[in-house]
This record gives structure tokens, sequence and C-alpha cells, in this order.
């Protein structure tokens, strides 16, 4: 996958603006796409927010919390929007003092499991409390994950956009069926992330 026109436009921005905000992946699929962007760039600070104690290679310039009581959701949030929501709800103080003098918050979510599901609507609405902009990226789950996966993305999608008219709408089933059947889940996972951090770059830049 060809990166460089990422790399040219993270190279011309004002890193002064970016101080003031903090790129937060919620959940895995966020997650995932916030460690793409700083792979790409050294621009900003991030938050790394799941129910589940973080496995990988730590990023120096981000902040990782575990939500909710380690007791409960030791093991995730099972796919269920609910637990999502009560983990962060556990974790608010701990997230509104993550956010303190942030300015932007761009929020990165998958919509399937319960983790994004949950807890993206927690965080969302700690940033209206706040009074921080943010802006809102959403990835909806593939078709064969199942009835309980699509019901979390579109109670999610629901309740994202009632706090917030910034929210932009990915989809995994649509990225795969853009590709033809050589191609691999891992160069469309790749694709659908670098489309991503070009949409939140571009919203960036109009800051």
């Amino acid at each position: 996958m060809n990166t460089q026109k990422y790399k040219d436009v993270t190279s011309v921005r004002n890193a002064k603006k970016y101080d003031l905000i903090r790129f937060c992946g919620v959940g895995g699929a966020g997650i995932k796409v916030i460690e793409y962007y700083f792979n790409h760039s050294n621009k900003g600070k991030g938050l790394m927010i799941d129910t589940r104690s973080y496995q990988g290679s730590r990023i120096s310039c981000c902040e990782y919390l575990t939500l909710g009581n380690r007791n409960r959701f030791s093991s995730g949030a099972h796919r269920l929007a609910a637990n999502g929501r009560v983990a962060a709800q556990e974790s608010r103080s701990e997230i509104i003092r993550a956010l303190k003098g942030v300015k932007t918050v761009i929020l990165v979510a998958g919509t399937g499991g319960g983790t994004g599901s949950g807890s993206s609507v927690v965080l969302a609405d700690a940033c209206k409390e706040m009074k921080i902009q943010l802006f809102v990226f959403l990835i909806a789950p593939f078709e064969f994950e199942g009835d309980g996966s699509t019901n979390n993305s579109r109670t999610c999608q629901k309740n994202i956009s009632v706090l917030t008219n910034n929210v932009y709408f990915y989809s995994n089933q649509d990225i795969m069926l853009e590709f033809d059947k050589t191609a691999t889940v891992a160069d469309a996972f790749e694709y659908l992330h670098l489309k991503i951090c070009l949409q939140i770059l571009s919203c960036v830049s109009s800051l």
C-alpha cells in the first residue's frame, strides 16, 4: 500500500495545533487505526481505550486507559454494548482527566463489539460535557459477525449522532467489496486505515 500521500500530508501540518488534539482509539478496531496513524506520523498524542489490558507494543506518545472494574471486565466487554458502556461510565473520571486541556478529540471505534459500540458513546458524551470539539469515525462490522454486532453498530451510530454532527461512517463489508478476490484481508484493512487517516487529517486541517 502506497502511503506517500499520507506522509506528505502529515509533514506540512502545524505541530502546535496537534498539542491540543487527542487521537482516541476505542476498542480493538479503533486502536488499530490510531496505531496506523502514529506508525506514519509523529504529530499529536494518542489515547488508547479498551476494556482489556493492552498487550501489544506501546507507543510512547499514547496513554493507555483500561476501563471498568478489573474483576468484571478483565476479559473485555464480550461483544455487549451494555458492558462497554458500564465500563466506561465506571472510568468516566479517568476519561475526563485524560482529556483535560484538550480542544479537539478524534474518536475512532469499531461498532460491532461491546467496547467500541458502548464506550465510545460515553467518551463522546464526556467531550460534549467538556465542550471539546469532536470528530467521530465509526467502522461497521462484517455481515457474518451476526445480528448482535449489527444491532450494536446501529445503536451506536444513532447515539453518537445525537452528540455530534461530525460523524464519518465506514464499513468492513463495503471495504472488502472494493477489492477483487486476490486481495487479502490485511490489504483491505490497511486500505481502510489509510482511508480513515486521510479523512482525519482533512478534519484536522480545517481547525
